[in-house]
């Protein structure tokens, strides 16, 4: 009976995401208010009935919900050849004024290993560890943990806040019937330069980017080393030499994609 009843789910929602509509180019995506908050466990079963708009150029859905203090994204590449290295470079949500396609502040999500007492840390920015809890999970050496660093170009020579000081951004992702899910919970308020936040209040309107994929560190250096660039200091400087270069010979650097949607966020019923 469970299994059925997602498959009624996951097939309410395909059908949804097959009638989406790209965003005009005055017309502003529309967040639903979100009466309870989501589970973010990267799938799509809490999100029916909600509108889902269309990025035709990647077969990419995509759909936004908030209450009162978060924004909620979902995510679904319905053709996974264009997921390019975002396992390996994650994701990036940029969040900029309604109308400005603004790079400069964004929030990247990855999923990242790491030992085990930088897990036990990262837990510990959320939730208190029992000893019991600690001793559990000291028994394997690594794992995996969903993590998020802000982006900010603007931002004045200051230390990078503490945990415990903001509200965390979260994100996880799955596979479901040939369809991969991510799923953002990202908070409204930016209360300080490095911290994650939209930046905007519920009824207003926001600019929303998303951007993964292109080589990585790795990638790069191998290409580099390819093309005889063994000159090449600057990473940031050098990527897109090194990306036609690379391009040029064995096609060997996965693309790179982004796109914009103009948002209009949701305000409860009065």
């Amino acid at each position: 009976m469970r299994r059925a009843t997602w498959g009624m789910i996951t097939f309410v929602i395909l059908a949804a995401m097959l009638a989406a509509k790209s965003p005009g180019k005055e017309g502003s995506v529309l967040s639903r208010w979100s009466s309870s908050p989501p589970r973010i466990d990267g799938k799509a079963d809490e999100w029916v009935g909600t509108d889902f708009a269309l990025w035709d150029k990647g077969d990419v859905n995509y759909a936004f919900r908030n209450d009162a203090d978060k924004l909620y994204v979902l995510l679904v590449f319905r053709n996974p050849k264009f997921l390019s290295s975002i396992a390996e470079t994650g994701i990036l949500l940029y969040f900029s004024a309604a109308g400005k396609k603004d790079t400069e502040y964004g929030v990247q999500f990855i999923r990242r290993q790491v030992p085990v007492e930088e897990a036990i840390a990262f837990i510990e920015r959320e939730k208190a560890l029992s000893n019991e809890e600690k001793t559990q999970l000291r028994a394997k050496p690594a794992y995996n943990i969903y993590d998020h660093r802000v982006h900010n170009k603007n931002a004045k020579s200051q230390p990078v806040p503490s945990p415990t000081e903001v509200q965390p951004a979260h994100f996880r992702y799955s596979s479901d019937q040939g369809s991969f899910v991510y799923e953002f919970e990202v908070p409204l308020r930016r209360d300080q330069e490095l911290a994650a936040g939209v930046g905007a209040a519920p009824g207003e309107a926001v600019m929303v980017g998303f951007e993964w994929g292109g080589p990585t560190k790795e990638q790069l250096k191998r290409a580099a080393r390819t093309s005889g660039e063994t000159s090449i200091a600057n990473e940031e400087v050098a990527r897109g030499s090194v990306d036609r270069m690379a391009r040029g010979r064995d096609g060997s650097i996965p693309p790179k994609y982004s796109f914009w949607a103009p948002v209009q966020l949701a305000e409860p019923a009065r």
